[in-house]
């Protein structure tokens, strides 16, 4: 059994027919440079998508079945848990440049340096 390898217009023609997802030869394109699309291979400079790899991906995409829209997101499901969020970002207020402000957040309320949490 041969494997039907489709080039772009005509994947983005495949997912619409048998899944009906709306992808257009140019968002595929996009996904190959960004990564997050379905797998393909290269013919010299010419990628080819494998109507398995296809499949795959519209699979991967789609949620289970939903009785209700106020029920999980689909996408959340693909959310890694694991990875923190990143603490904020240290951000001066409007017209005081952040040198100035970080100098004026490391000093004491007497205007002198703190040393490790000690009063001098």
């Amino acid at each position: 059994m041969s494997v039907r390898r489709l080039r772009r217009a005509a994947a983005s023609v495949y997912l619409k027919e048998k899944w009906g997802i709306d992808r257009k030869p140019s968002t595929l394109a996009k996904l190959a440079c960004v990564g997050g699309g379905p797998r393909f291979v290269l013919f010299n400079r010419v990628p080819l998508y494998p109507e398995s790899e296809l499949d795959a991906w519209a699979e991967s995409r789609l949620s289970g079945l939903k009785t209700s829209t106020s029920q999980e997101q689909a996408y959340s499901n693909s959310i890694d848990r694991s990875i923190k969020p990143r603490a904020p970002s240290f951000r001066a207020p409007r017209g005081v440049d952040r040198a100035s402000a970080e100098r004026e957040a490391q000093l004491g309320t007497n205007g002198e340096e703190a040393e490790n949490g000690k009063e001098a």
